[in-house]
């Protein structure tokens, strides 16, 4: 499938997307201050570089959105007549 867009405007709009400081992650970060809990965020010297290390515990977390793990697709009135989208949803759910 071809994209809707031209190479320069796919690439300003991939740019805009975050990967650090999203909602869910901030929400946490601000309860694990809460409770006093000192934490690190992104350490690059550890696979897959984790959102939040708590390093005195020995713990990794990793935040995802609901997006990319498609959390209530189905009750998503504008998804409902794309199966294509479900379908490519699946797949990337699938993915190992």
């Amino acid at each position: 499938m071809a994209d809707v867009h031209s190479k320069t405007i796919r690439s300003y709009n991939m740019s805009r997307i975050r990967s650090r400081d999203l909602k869910p992650e901030l929400l946490l970060r601000k309860a694990l201050l809460a409770k006093n809990i000192r934490f690190r965020t992104h350490a690059k010297e550890l696979p897959g570089k984790p959102d939040i290390v708590i390093r005195k515990d020995k713990l990794a977390i990793f935040v995802d959105g609901e997006f990319w793990h498609g959390y209530d697709w189905e009750k998503k009135s504008d998804l409902k007549d794309q199966p294509k989208f479900l379908d490519s949803q699946d797949r990337t759910q699938y993915r190992p």
